[in-house]
């Protein structure tokens, strides 16, 4: 089930700045995708309704008036993803040779690992593995699985535009260099803990894609 990667958007994160339409433009929008089996999946955060855009911009009013009018009008059928499965059979396969997510214009990986800082940060984490495995410390070892928390490598991002905007939204850092420089400071911490001596390195985007990649395969 694909994400309708504009309506979603126009959602989480047009909303409040560039609000140009109503819960009926919306959902005439909706009615105007072609196909009489279409499925139309939306898909924001958790975040999008009350902490992304507070409840007094009328985002979770949008939200209970838009689900109102789209079972009132009967133009379409509201559904989770579990009747679907049952429901329906896959018309072809789909193909995707790379990492794909619904952050930045770019729906990759670079919000994460777009940079050297954040791919030098990402290879260091990776290192660790096995002397922080080998201390056998519950608390040492939750430190380690919670510095993975992708918020982390995101706080790093050097993009500029709506991309840096919304990096810098979320971010309580004063820059992505003090993001960094606080990361590898907790790791640091974290290696002498674990007797382990920290590499120097400066790791290429095509390794640590590499790297992620083969956590990917064996989480």
């Amino acid at each position: 089930m694909l994400r309708s990667n504009n309506l979603s958007d126009d959602i989480a994160f047009r909303f409040e700045q560039d609000r140009k339409f109503s819960v009926g433009d919306f959902a005439q929008w909706i009615y105007n995708i072609p196909g009489d089996d279409s499925i139309v999946t939306l898909g924001m955060d958790y975040e999008t309704f009350g902490e992304h855009h507070k409840a007094s911009t009328g985002i979770i009013s949008f939200l209970e008036e838009l689900i109102g009018k789209l079972h009132t009008d009967k133009v379409v059928t509201l559904n989770s993803p579990s009747p679907l499965f049952r429901t329906r059979v896959a018309k072809e396969k789909l193909d995707i040779h790379d990492f794909v997510s619904w952050a930045d214009e770019s729906k990759d990986i670079s919000a994460w690992l777009g940079n050297d800082i954040q791919c030098d940060a990402f290879k260091t984490l990776q290192s660790l593995e096995d002397s922080v495995m080998k201390t056998a410390n519950s608390d040492m070892i939750e430190t380690w699985r919670n510095l993975q928390t992708s918020d982390h490598f995101y706080y790093m991002s050097t993009k500029v535009a709506q991309d840096g905007n919304v990096h810098s939204h979320f971010s309580h850092y004063g820059s992505p260099y003090e993001a960094f420089i606080n990361y590898m400071n907790t790791l640091t911490d974290l290696a002498v803990r674990a007797r382990s001596p920290l590499p120097v390195m400066l790791a290429s985007r095509d390794e640590v894609n590499a790297g992620f990649e083969h956590s990917a395969e064996t989480a």
